[in-house]
């Protein structure tokens, strides 16, 4: 049962590297405003990824370059690697 939450707190975490980092790549680029398929994914992106983002960004000093995707990256990873060490020590 620990193996198997182990590996989906690592899909998890997995998942939402992607999908941040798609979302910081996203944001660079306007393709048009009638650009139905961008506003759709980028639509997908924000709606899966503002929860951890907005509060992050909401923390942070006001800045030319928006931080927050590196910082919850970087939070993401740290509480993965926190949580799947205590779950592999409880196990055993």
């Amino acid at each position: 049962m620990t193996i198997i939450l182990i590996q989906a707190i690592n899909v998890f975490a997995q998942v939402m590297f992607w999908l941040i980092l798609a979302r910081a790549i996203t944001s660079w680029f306007r393709p048009g405003t009638y650009n139905r398929a961008y506003l759709e994914i980028q639509r997908f992106l924000v709606g899966t990824t503002e929860w951890i983002l907005g509060p992050i960004r909401n923390a942070m000093p006001n800045m030319a370059i928006d931080f927050s995707p590196f910082v919850a990256i970087i939070l993401i990873q740290l509480l993965r690697n926190l949580v799947v060490q205590l779950l592999w020590r409880l196990s055993f």
